[in-house]
Parts: structure tokens; sequence; C-alpha cells
């Protein structure tokens, strides 16, 4: 019984901390790191294909505003290009392989 009340309050502290996309002002600079990958999609002649999609980019509005995955935040812009960097590096589909995994 302990397990499952103690389940539930990690659960409802999740929930409450999880604000969705929150949008307030726009810094002069970006403060973001976001990527997105590629989708597999239907084409008209019904074989799948991969779309491309932007990989790793800065961003001064958090990354949801782009339906993108959040990278790194932060609120010194001077240290956003080391983590564009990383970002880059570790990002797992780079121009011109198809992976299927």
């Amino acid at each position: 019984m302990k397990i499952i009340l103690t389940g539930l309050l990690f659960a409802l502290i999740n929930c409450v901390h999880a604000q969705g996309c929150v949008i307030g002002e726009i810094p002069s600079q970006p403060r973001y790191v976001c990527f997105d990958g590629r989708t597999l999609q239907l084409a008209e002649d019904g074989h799948y294909r991969w779309n491309a999609k932007r990989g790793c980019f800065v961003s001064a509005v958090p990354c949801c505003a782009y339906k993108a995955t959040h990278y790194a935040f932060y609120p010194n812009p001077a240290k956003i290009g080391a983590a564009y960097a990383r970002c880059r590096h570790d990002y797992p589909f780079h121009l011109g392989e198809m992976q299927t995994h």
C-alpha cells in the first residue's frame, strides 16, 4: 500500500510541475537549443519515406513552440554556442544517413 501511495504522490508532483509550453517575453538573443529528427510518412506511391526536419537549432522561444525536443536552456546566451556544438555532435540523425531504428 505504501508503494502505491508513494507512486501516486510522485505522479501528482510531476503533474503539478508539468506546465506545457510556456512562452513569455521573447529575449533578444536565443537561449534554447532544440532538435527534431525525421518522420517516417506514407508517400503517395504507398511506400514509406523519411522526411528530414531541422536537426539541431537555436531559438529564443521554447522548443515546444516548434514541436521540437528540448536539448538545453541557458539563461546566459554566451553559453549557447557550446550547447549547440554538443547537440550537433550528439545528434543521432546526420544528413544522408537513413536510420530506421
